[in-house]
């Protein structure tokens, strides 16, 4: 299992204090591309393969 630590900004909450959907997204997409860099596949490698990681 992979994780990442985010510190929560104002900004990241929605008018309920829950975390924003956008917010939530950024922070998937932020650590999809931790994990591929820390595992070996930073841009260039993608880029050589003509790879791009999505989030569902």
């Amino acid at each position: 299992m992979y994780s990442k630590k985010f510190e929560i900004r104002w900004s990241d909450l929605d008018a309920n204090r829950h975390l924003a959907n956008s917010a939530f997204i950024n922070f998937m997409s932020h650590t999809r591309m931790g994990f591929l860099t820390e595992n070996g596949f930073g841009q260039k490698q993608l880029s050589h393969y003509n790879l791009g990681p999505i989030v569902f």
